[in-house]
């Protein structure tokens, strides 16, 4: 989206001045060269955002006047995603895809097959590496609801408390015989969702128990594709999928 897009989770007030954080400031002055007299628009990451005009163009402590607040984005309905940790970086371009997608909940993973170690802190720096992957993709994509990305946790400790529902169409990605594609499983489901989640394994996948627990919480076994999928491209192929047959229900609700 073109434009100049900041991030400022503080109270925003129209007819106000507001300094932009250090990092804020120096993505849109040293990096994206705004100068000026620029137009920015600033969200908070609750849907709603603001048009302002940047006073002062300085890397470490711009600052902007805020004219104008912008009709709030508001979700049709809830999407969300629980991805077992991928090696590497992987988990970084998922959050991204995954906010241009419209995720609003975000679980990394911990599972049987993970080939992730890490103790707390190395894992609080991943999440919060996560959290900033998630605020930029926000700032290109033009969409100002900022999904919550979760602590790392164990997959038995996420189904514990997640159990889908007629409300809520939870599907996880799988290899297993009895799995259908998604048009299926919806044409089955007890009423019109007002919301999905996708549940996606590691690369070597979900252990037989691990199906076992997701399928007794409501998931859905879906296929996603004859070929099969690596870990990255199954979360967003899924959330993707997901996201069209729920705008689908909305349109002709």
């Amino acid at each position: 989206m073109a434009g100049f897009h900041c991030y400022h989770p503080h109270p925003i007030v129209v007819g106000g001045t507001l300094e932009l954080s250090s990092t804020e400031s120096h993505h849109l002055v040293a990096v994206l060269r705004a100068r000026t007299g620029a137009v920015v628009t600033l969200f908070d990451g609750s849907g709603r955002s603001w048009e302002g005009t940047l006073q002062q163009a300085d890397k470490r402590n711009a600052t902007v006047a805020i004219v104008s607040e912008n009709e709030p984005q508001k979700p049709s309905y809830e999407l969300g995603l629980a991805q077992a940790l991928p090696k590497g970086k992987l988990m970084e371009s998922i959050v991204r895809r995954a906010v241009e997608i419209g995720v609003t909940q975000i679980y990394p993973l911990l599972t049987e097959r993970t080939e992730i170690q890490g103790d707390a802190e190395s894992f609080k720096k991943k999440e919060q590496r996560w959290h900033l992957a998630a605020i930029e993709a926000c700032k290109q994509s033009g969409n100002y609801l900022l999904p919550t990305v979760n602590p790392i946790q164990a997959i038995e400790d996420f189904l514990s408390s997640h159990r889908m529902g007629p409300r809520v169409f939870g599907m996880v990605g799988s290899l297993e015989p009895q799995a259908c594609y998604l048009k299926q499983a919806l044409a089955k489901h007890e009423q019109r969702p007002e919301g999905g989640f996708c549940l996606i394994g590691p690369e070597g996948d979900f252990t037989p128990e691990e199906y076992k627990q997701a399928y007794a919480k409501g998931f859905a076994a879906i296929r996603l594709s004859d070929p099969v999928l690596r870990s990255e491209t199954a979360a967003i192929y899924a959330l993707s999928i997901l996201n069209n047959a729920l705008k689908e229900n909305y349109a002709v609700a």
